[in-house]
């Protein structure tokens, strides 16, 4: 009997070795390991460089959905001047321009990586060299798309800026607690 058969089978009974009464065992009688399908079959579709690139561009979404209106309102509390708020203006660009970055030169070698297959695959089928460049054209729209988005970022546009705005009313307001509760204070004589 075969034990690759033994061990995926049913309880159904095989012709198995007998055992020290004789008698023949059962599937159900042999310790029969329960192995699952997915530990052995890979059933989802091959990619290429995908997952560098999503995780790539994820950074660029939770970068303008963090609570910059709150972080801002934090600084404005505790620090309350000018050179503090565009200081952090200009941080709050910067990062989001290195984020840019970072996912321009993940698409650059994405597309590096399709032009070699591309090379590939060129004899073999033409159906999957036109896919592969299909591919390639969208990873090049959007390198032209956050080339474009780097730029408005200098210029006070783009993306960026409801990041920067959040940042900056978080900031005022929180300035304005700051000299709120400290006018409270000083009119009630508790803090002199």
């Amino acid at each position: 009997m075969n034990w690759f058969t033994s061990i995926f089978s049913s309880e159904k009974k095989l012709n198995m070795p007998t055992n020290n009464a004789g008698k023949t065992t059962t599937a159900a009688a042999v310790d029969i390991p329960n192995v699952m399908e997915d530990l052995f079959v890979d059933n989802n579709a091959p990619t290429i460089g995908q997952e560098k690139e999503q995780s790539s561009g994820v950074n660029i979404q939770s970068f303008l959905e963090r609570d910059h209106y709150g972080k801002g309102f934090q600084d404005g509390y505790n620090y309350h001047n000018v050179e503090m708020l565009n200081n952090r203006i200009k941080s709050i660009k910067a990062e989001f321009r290195l984020q840019v970055d970072l996912v321009i030169d993940q698409r650059r070698r994405n597309i590096l990586e399709l032009k070699n297959h591309a090379i590939e695959v060129e004899g073999l089928s033409e159906r999957m060299v036109r896919q592969i460049e299909s591919v390639e054209q969208d990873h090049s729209a959007m390198v032209d798309r956050l080339e474009k988005e780097k730029e408005l970022s200098a210029s006070d546009e783009g993306w960026v800026m409801k990041t920067v705005h959040d940042y900056r009313d978080g900031f005022l307001r929180g300035v304005e607690r700051y000299n709120e509760e400290r006018l409270l204070a000083s009119s009630t004589g508790l803090f002199n």
